[in-house]
C-alpha cells in the first residue's frame, strides 16, 4: 500500500462560470513510514492527519514536525540523528527509509508554499 498525497485548488471555468477543484499537485509515499509518520506529526494521525488542511495551514503542521525532529536530535549531528532513526524506522524490506520520508515531507512544504489556498487530501 502507498499514500496518495494530492493538492486541489478551488478554479473558476470561464466558460461555465462555475467552480471546480483541479489538481495542482500529486505525491506517492510508500505506507510503510506509518510509524515514523504517526510518532512525529503532532496529532499522531500520521500522514493522514494532513488530510482536508490547506497549504498555509500544512506549512504550520510541518514547521512542528521538523521541531519534533529537532528536539529529538537534542544537540546530535544531523548523520547521527538520521542514522538513530533510520534504526528505529526504516523498513526491513527496504522500501522507504527515514530520509525519504524527510525529503517528502519538505516535498509537502514546497507545494503548501507554492500553493497556499490549495487543499491537501490523503487517502491510504
Amino acid at each position: 500500500m502507498s499514500y496518495d498525497i494530492n493538492f486541489s485548488k478551488e478554479m473558476l471555468d470561464v466558460e461555465t462560470n462555475e467552480t471546480e477543484f483541479q489538481n495542482v499537485a500529486s505525491l506517492n509515499y510508500t505506507s510503510n513510514m506509518k510509524g515514523f509518520f504517526v510518532d512525529f506529526f503532532e496529532n499522531f494521525g500520521g500522514l493522514k492527519s494532513l488530510n482536508g488542511l490547506s497549504g498555509k495551514e500544512l506549512i504550520n503542521e510541518i514547521d512542528d514536525f521538523n521541531g519534533r525532529i529537532i528536539r529529538y536530535a537534542n544537540g546530535r549531528t544531523y548523520n547521527e540523528t538520521l542514522e538513530e532513526l533510520a534504526e528505529d524506522y526504516n523498513p526491513e524490506n527496504g522500501w522507504g527509509s527515514v530520509q525519504d520520508a524527510l525529503w517528502l515531507v519538505d516535498d509537502i512544504k514546497e507545494i503548501a508554499i507554492k500553493y497556499p489556498s490549495a487543499v491537501c487530501s490523503v487517502t491510504c
